[in-house]
């Protein structure tokens, strides 16, 4: 019985020390509405931003993928953070909006938990040739980790 229970911990040690630490496990959703269609990702992961740092803060990236479209918001893993601080990035079948004008915020921001509210105007940057826009609205995320 000893030995059975030695190698289970054996390979449970090994299982938890390897895989890609780069991101953490999570429980969420991020849903929200693009130019009238309701969009629900309930497979979310975030990821640790080390490129995008304000400041003296720190970020994390929430990120999901649903058929060819994609969310990502960027927020600051601090409680301190203030509303409207972060960055959102919105993919529809290969094609990324980036936000002109929007509306992030958060309802609580913990050490485990990120959850609250956006909405704006997303383009895709293409400075007039064939620039298109997209309206988000009723945003919503809510991620533990």
């Amino acid at each position: 019985m000893k030995k059975l229970f030695f190698f289970t911990i054996a390979v449970l040690s090994i299982i938890s020390c390897s895989g890609d630490d780069s991101k953490t496990l999570t429980k969420g959703i991020v849903t929200f509405t693009v130019d009238g269609k309701q969009l629900v990702f309930d497979d979310v992961n975030i990821f640790p931003s080390r490129n995008y740092q304000w400041g003296n803060e720190n970020y994390r990236s929430i990120f999901s993928t649903k058929g060819g479209d994609a969310i990502r918001i960027t927020f600051p893993i601090t409680a301190e953070a203030q509303n409207g601080g972060g960055d959102i990035t919105f993919t529809e079948q290969g094609n990324d909006f980036f936000e002109m004008n929007a509306h992030l915020e958060y309802t609580e921001n913990t050490r485990h938990r990120i959850s609250g509210t956006f909405s704006g105007t997303f383009t895709n940057g293409q400075n007039g040739v064939d620039e298109q826009t997209r309206t988000i609205t009723n945003g919503t995320f809510d991620v533990r980790y």
